[in-house]
């Protein structure tokens, strides 16, 4: 099993290394009043752009080509907050975004990757961590960049729940 490491806890800006410490990923994205940018670099080479938009659909630019994420990586289901993504090869990865956090093929139920969040990590001397399958590593590219995608809708969640709960205990 392959870990990699967040430096922050934040899924749109950390770096993620190796157990050597070597830079695999940078993951950025300035502060922006509006629509967000996220950028994922490998090797400092831009592996994906996306922009998250407040009013229209977000979108994903990889490997040349641009398409809405609702497209690409649509939810498994209406009520369902997993979603799934299909390689260029036709494999299909999908995110569970329950307590455990884990992607796994659509097609077989093998897990390939799982995420485990350290709230405090930078404390407590543990960091949050990637950990992808054996059986995965020819798809850490596109485990990365969902990983980010779910990460981030993860956290857009919990904070309008959050707004929603303040809001009704008035």
């Amino acid at each position: 099993m392959s870990t990699l490491t967040l430096s922050r806890s934040s899924p749109t800006n950390t770096t993620l290394t190796d157990s050597y410490g070597t830079v695999f990923y940078e993951v950025s994205t300035p502060l922006s009043l509006c629509d967000e940018i996220t950028t994922i670099k490998r090797n400092g080479q831009v592996l994906a752009i996306i922009k998250w938009r407040v009013f229209e659909g977000s979108q994903l630019t990889m490997g040349g080509m641009t398409a809405p994420l609702s497209d690409v990586f649509p939810k498994s289901g209406i009520l369902s907050n997993s979603r799934v993504f299909t390689t260029a090869s036709g494999e299909r990865l999908k995110w569970k975004c329950d307590s455990k956090r884990e992607c796994v093929s659509a097609d077989s139920g093998l897990p390939l990757a799982t995420f485990k969040s350290r709230l405090f990590g930078s404390i407590g001397g543990k960091k949050s961590t990637l950990e992808i399958s054996p059986n995965a590593t020819h798809l850490l590219d596109i485990l990365v960049v969902t990983w980010v995608i779910i990460e981030k809708k993860r956290e857009d969640r919990k904070v309008i729940e959050a707004v929603i709960d303040g809001g009704s205990s008035a």
